[in-house]
């Protein structure tokens, strides 16, 4: 940024990649304030500045600025383009607008696995079960490749939506069927959906016994489960996984404190 504002000229690639850097260091404030400088300033955008900004509404659930964007990208005639479709798609989703989302989902003439995923995922977010299970099986039909991020979507629905068993259903159908390993996202969802309908035991026992080494985000997942059931043992247990995993990690201490004083 202090290169930046030394600058006497700046184009686009310019204010694209420090918007860009923002979103990517977890700042999106930074970086849609500075997309709103840049409108000010009579720079037109491009795709990436687009996709940035779009990004930062996402992470900033800012509905109104992401729309405006969406208005901006139809003017400059890049509405058809797929990256920005997928963005858009994934902001709408994360906004709570999943119509939206499918209203640009359906525009689409090429849509790749990131499409589907993330129009699932957008369902997922809301507890909309049986939309995130229709587009997963028009996924399906489709032969569109399924990957760890598309099982993501489809457990957060299952649960939203309380669907513990199909949720159980989803993770070894796609082991059988379609060879995915689960990931450390995959698994705290799995620990998320079983802790959230109070099987904190089962829980306990697919973190021992899955395939991948589990991280501090799986141990946050069974900390969170243990919350709703007021388990301080399990809690304890928990908490002090995560902090050998990330001793950095404030959550856990906070999270556990939350819990003594609940129970």
């Amino acid at each position: 940024r202090l290169l930046f504002d030394r600058l006497s000229t700046r184009d686009v690639v310019t204010w694209s990649a420090l918007i860009s850097g923002y979103v990517q260091l977890g700042s999106p404030q930074e970086a849609l304030g500075l997309y709103q400088l840049m409108m000010q300033e009579h720079i037109a955008p491009n795709g990436v500045t687009f996709m940035s900004s779009l990004k930062a509404c996402s992470n900033l659930v800012a509905l109104y600025e992401g729309t405006l964007i969406h208005s901006q990208i139809i003017e400059n005639g890049l509405e058809l383009e797929k990256l920005i479709c997928n963005t858009l798609i994934d902001m709408y989703g994360k906004c709570g607008m999943p119509h939206h989302a499918r209203e640009v989902f359906e525009t689409m003439s090429m849509r790749d696995e990131v499409s589907w995923s993330a129009m699932i995922a957008g369902y997922g977010q809301l507890g909309m079960a049986d939309k995130a299970v229709e587009v997963f099986l028009e996924m399906e039909r489709e032969c569109v490749r399924i990957d760890d991020i598309t099982l993501v979507g489809i457990l957060c629905a299952c649960t939203h939506s309380g669907l513990v068993k199909e949720g159980c259903a989803y993770f070894d159908m796609m082991k059988k069927r379609h060879g995915i390993l689960p990931t450390s996202e995959v698994c705290a969802c799995m620990v998320d959906l079983l802790g959230r309908a109070g099987q904190i035991t089962e829980a306990l026992a697919f973190i021992k016994v899955v395939e991948v080494e589990p991280t501090a985000s799986v141990w946050m997942a069974l900390l969170n489960a243990c919350k709703l059931s007021g388990d301080i043992n399990l809690a304890q247990y928990a908490s002090q996984k995560v902090r050998d995993l990330d001793p950095h990690c404030t959550s856990a201490f906070v999270l556990l404190s939350n819990i003594y004083v609940t129970t």
